[in-house]
């Protein structure tokens, strides 16, 4: 296996300053362009807690804490922590001075029973690149406190989201100004689902309607009320995300082939073929396989052989986590794969620099990867 770490110092090494590096002697693709999404940009990653006034799918007014993640150039202050200050962010400033805007702006959702911060370390990466990234707690399915999945909570996900654009997008956040015409959705597991749903995926209402009322016990219909169906028959997509990263995502049984027709932004579809949480047989091979044609370049899937449930959160590679398999990639290994997608993805998807596309070529820059596009 080629050490990602000498394929992206080689990267470093190569690159003209003219252009893009020839292709390697060995036949791997240029690597510059990899380098550079992989390495940390030219920013100090800042971090801030703030909150986002938002309301419950009964209408019941909510405040929600929020995390925001923006580029800066302060050389040095205190260092951020994550998780209600428990867990430490090393290289990442607490509340430093942000860059001026507007900037390009991702919005995160996190799995079921975690946090915010859970992929912090991805999210920092961006945000060394020049990207501002903001996350919500979807409580009540937030880790700590969490209760019983139900119903609502289904809607209220990308619900949450669109609140969180609304609020960055209006100029809420002191000294933050996200540029409206460059923004990204990307979700791990459950938030993998959310990010299909804003994107334009649709539930199927026939099916589900019928099979709640009849009393079926899956999750989807726990409190399930009729009088909702109509808020899920009209959607939640959310048409200024203009592409989705979903990362581990599941839940394919609420859309089917039909309802992820719809979906009209491209999606980077992250797999990990040790997921014993959203397997690839069935959901992950299925989901890929339904995802409807939007043009050239279109959608890509990048499957890792050893990866797990962790490998884009901040628990890859730590035993014992949930989700962690013993076999999955180490810590280093899975943080610069994530890193080195994301970015590239960005520049490639969002910012229109078509030498980034190189990430996603064949053969891939890991040889833990498979790519489909």
């Amino acid at each position: 296996m080629r050490p990602l770490l000498a394929v992206l110092s080689l990267g470093a090494c190569t690159a003209s300053p003219s252009g893009p590096a020839d292709t390697d002697t060995d036949g791997s693709p240029p690597v510059s362009a990899i380098a550079t999404a992989g390495a940390p940009g030219p920013y100090r990653a800042g971090f801030r807690v703030s909150s986002l006034d938002t309301e419950a799918v009964d209408g019941t007014p909510t405040t929600l804490r929020m995390t925001l993640w923006y580029p800066t150039q302060d050389a040095d202050g205190p260092q951020a922590a994550y998780l209600h200050d428990s867990k430490p962010a090393p290289g990442v400033l607490a509340d430093p001075t942000p860059i001026d805007g507007p900037l390009p702006l991702a919005v995160f959702s996190h799995g079921a029973a975690v946090y915010a911060e859970v992929s912090g370390g991805l999210m920092a990466h961006l945000a060394s690149h020049g990207w501002l990234v903001a996350a919500v707690d979807h409580a009540p399915d937030v880790f700590p406190g969490l209760t019983a999945r139900t119903n609502p909570i289904y809607l209220r996900r990308p619900r949450d989201i669109t609140a969180l654009l609304d609020h960055v997008l209006d100029g809420a956040e002191p000294g933050l100004t996200a540029d409206p015409d460059r923004i990204l959705g990307i979700g791990h597991s459950f938030g993998g689902y959310t990010m299909l749903v804003l994107a334009g995926a649709v539930w199927d209402m026939d099916t589900w309607a019928a099979a709640c009322g009849s009393g079926d016990d899956d999750l989807f219909c726990d409190d399930w009320d009729p009088a909702r169906e109509a808020a899920f028959r009209a959607g939640a997509e959310d048409d200024r995300v203009q592409s989705v990263v979903v990362m581990s995502g599941g839940d394919h049984r609420l859309f089917g082939a039909a309802g992820l027709a719809t979906v009209d932004v491209p999606v980077l579809h992250l797999t990990g073929a040790l997921d014993d949480q959203v397997p690839n047989d069935p959901i992950g091979d299925r989901l890929w396989a339904d995802l409807p044609d939007v043009g050239t370049p279109g959608h890509v899937r990048v499957d890792a052989a050893h990866g797990d449930h962790t490998t884009f959160t901040d628990f890859a590679g730590v035993g014992g986590s949930p989700g962690a398999s013993p076999d999955g990639l180490d810590t280093e290994t899975a943080t610069q794969i994530g890193r080195t997608l994301l970015a590239g993805w960005t520049a490639w998807r969002i910012d229109g620099d078509d030498d980034a596309a190189v990430v996603f070529d064949d053969p891939p820059f890991h040889d833990d990867l498979t790519i489909a596009r």
